[in-house]
């Protein structure tokens, strides 16, 4: 599947990951080059909604996608990324390094 592809899945991402199933718990998927996809709890988490990018740069504010309805809809890229990443708790190097060590 084709990085173009993999994204024109945003319907099927919303789909399952903003169920009632994960209604409570943040969701983000790396994609490719400074790209990603966060479900509503993670934007929750990150403190962001539409309300809170009508003040950014619009070099940053252009990079959150939205629907046809005007929602925010969870793709995220360059700067937009960078501020969902900024909310993801920091992982222990340990944890990496033992990661790689045993292939999980």
């Amino acid at each position: 599947m084709s990085i173009e592809e993999y994204w024109n899945q945003l319907p099927l991402l919303d789909q399952v990951f903003n169920s009632p199933q994960y209604a409570g718990t943040p969701v983000v998927l790396a994609g490719y080059v400074h790209t990603g996809w966060a479900n509503r709890a993670m934007l929750e988490k990150a403190g962001i909604d539409l309300a809170s990018i009508e003040n950014l740069d619009l070099s940053i504010k252009t990079n959150f996608g939205v629907s046809a309805d005007g929602k925010l809809n969870g793709y995220v890229s360059e700067g937009a990324w960078d501020l969902v990443l900024a909310s993801l708790p920091p992982v222990d190097e340990q944890v990496i390094v033992d990661a790689i060590r045993t292939g999980c």
